[in-house]
């Protein structure tokens, strides 16, 4: 039987709002980072540390079939009203738990999913990220 994902609001920082847009991300030995940015332009820092254990960025195009099971799980388009999840029961996590012989059980991951204007951004880490509003 196949346990079925849920979408967990994550509200990583105060003044959150709808519409996060792509900005950048950098992978490096320190750590995982992502900038996006509101509607207003104003730039939010997520810092994944110390380095990352998975993730993978892909465009919504190729994600249509969870996009569609989460329109009939919460209501057409609820997704596109917030950007910042928590996946339980993840399948993701259950990929990568496969994929390593069950090594990555061992960490406790959590999967994380940033939902920017055309891309979902799937993280595997076994901490909560450092976020911060940043100035140019």
């Amino acid at each position: 039987m196949k346990i079925k994902e849920t979408w967990v609001r994550w509200d990583p920082i105060e003044g959150l709002e709808r519409n996060h847009y792509w900005n950048s991300i950098s992978n490096t030995k320190d750590g995982l980072k992502i900038v996006v940015s509101n509607e207003d332009n104003q730039k939010l820092e997520i810092l994944f540390k110390p380095a990352i254990k998975a993730y993978q960025i892909s465009d919504e195009t190729l994600r249509f079939a969870i996009l569609y099971e989460l329109d009939a799980d919460y209501g057409p388009s609820s997704y596109y009203c917030f950007n910042f999840f928590i996946v339980q029961n993840s399948e993701y996590l259950r990929l990568l738990s496969k994929q390593s012989g069950g090594l990555s059980d061992r960490w406790h991951l959590t999967h994380y999913l940033i939902f920017t204007d055309d891309y979902l951004v799937d993280i595997a880490h076994e901490s909560a990220p450092l976020v911060q509003w940043v100035s140019e």
